[in-house]
């Protein structure tokens, strides 16, 4: 039976057993196998808004950036009593939520050959994990969403640099290496029927000179070029890391702003409601619950964020050592190309006429041009953007000042309000009288 026809019976023999009554949706059909967005539908979700966020803006030199202005959809959250009560399915969904220690464990045992290519069984628990955050933590996805949108334009441009480097990379290595060819092939272009003298000493002299300032002209003018770009570059991943740190600032310090808000409410119930009157204490553990859960999210932004700074590092070094081995192929492909043309055309010519003085002018012309292109390849790996190039625009504290979750003083300022509370009620009993209205705990 194939894989489609598996996750099919799989289907039907819930349906049949009762478990039907969930939405259609909820069935997984034949991609749901194959496709590793099906696994991790959140964070495909929050990967899909990260490229929205983006543009490959012409005002931005081609490179990826962050759409103009997009920081301010970032909207606050709301602090008055009826409209905090959205997140309560959030909440209870973070309070509630039960961690798969071994995800996908139980599903591989007794399972076919075919069915272990599942792609959600070839993951790394940082993905997983961030599924996990997805799942507990749904209204902070957009802000999750300009952190991968960061990482993506950082592996965007940098591609979009490593193949323009390589590309000039290759220019220059090709006028470097094109002489030697030429020249050996200078007798057999004249053989072959072309318009072409033998070139006096002179007139070898003019070419050479001519030839050498057309190379200097031309491979500065690329190197330049290449400069300019690697500067606009860091330009636009100074101003996503702006962008970004701006988008984590609104969050956070509006969360931090909200848990001191949601702690002096407690206090505020119990001042300005009556006393005898049950539901203050309901608003006042509403008030808890949130201030339990603001900090939390500041958290878990944090070790996203953190998560995601880790796969851009890990990118750069990948992506470091693949240029360079694009970089040396380039080069040792080149070289080998042109010395087997030169070598194969001198080589005949030896053969047939025996060693010439004037035919070591190509072997000459194929050194110089490899020296030349192992100068422009040890140019072309120079570093154009580095880790701290990516991190100083996030700044110190990404987050915010006194925005973060430890600077939120989290666990002193719930026990300071638990103790005031239970100060306030081991004062009535000494008093021996009950609240608000004045009457005895019989």
């Amino acid at each position: 039976m194939s894989e489609a026809a598996d996750a099919e019976a799989e289907v039907g023999s819930r349906e049949a057993s009762g478990a039907g009554d969930a939405p259609p949706a909820a069935a997984p059909a034949a991609p749901a196998i194959r496709s590793r967005s099906v696994a991790f539908p959140l964070s495909a979700e929050r990967i899909r808004m990260a490229r929205e966020l983006l543009e490959d803006g012409r005002a931005a030199q081609g490179f990826w950036r962050f759409k103009p202005g997009v920081e301010n959809t970032i909207r606050p959250v709301p602090d008055e009593y009826e409209q905090t009560h959205e997140f309560e399915p959030d909440i209870e969904r973070y309070f509630g939520y039960r961690i798969d220690y071994y995800p996908f464990f139980n599903e591989f045992n007794g399972m076919s050959i075919g069915r272990t290519s599942d792609p959600r069984r070839w993951t790394y628990f940082v993905d997983i994990n961030d599924e996990i955050v997805e799942e507990k933590f749904q209204t902070d996805q957009d802000i999750r969403a300009f952190i991968t949108g960061f990482r993506l334009s950082v592996e965007r441009n940098r591609w979009k640099i490593i193949g323009l480097k390589r590309l000039i990379q290759f220019f220059n290595v090709f006028l470097c290496l094109v002489p030697a060819v030429l020249v050996a092939f200078w007798p057999l272009l004249v053989q072959a029927g072309l318009p072409l003298k033998k070139p006096t000493p002179l007139i070898i002299g003019v070419i050479a000179v001519a030839y050498a300032v057309v190379l200097f002209a031309v491979t500065s003018l690329l190197l330049w070029f290449q400069g300019v770009r690697e500067g606009q570059l860091s330009v636009v991943i100074g101003n996503n890391g702006k962008t970004l740190a701006s988008a984590l600032q609104r969050r956070a310090n509006n969360l931090g702003r909200n848990f001191v808000a949601y702690l002096a409410r407690i206090d505020a119930e119990e001042a300005t409601k009556r006393m005898s009157d049950s539901s203050w204490t309901d608003r006042a553990a509403w008030w808890m619950k949130l201030c339990l859960w603001s900090p939390k999210r500041i958290e878990y932004i944090e070790k996203f964020l953190q998560s995601e700074m880790q796969r851009i590092r890990i990118f750069m070094l990948r992506s470091a050592w693949q240029g360079y081995a694009i970089a040396y192929g380039v080069l040792i492909g080149s070289a080998l190309v042109a010395a087997l043309l030169v070598l194969t055309e001198v080589g005949i010519e030896w053969l047939l006429r025996g060693p010439r003085l004037g035919e070591l002018a190509p072997l000459g012309l194929y050194g110089l041009g490899l020296v030349l292109s192992i100068w422009f390849t040890s140019r072309s790996l120079l570093t154009s953007v580095t880790l701290r190039d990516i991190s100083e625009p996030l700044g110190a504290e990404p987050m915010g000042e006194d925005a973060r979750f430890a600077d939120a003083e989290f666990d002193t300022r719930l026990a300071e309000q638990i103790r005031k509370d239970k100060e306030k009620i081991r004062q009535a009993f000494l008093r021996g009288g009950g609240f608000g209205d004045g009457s005895g705990r019989g």
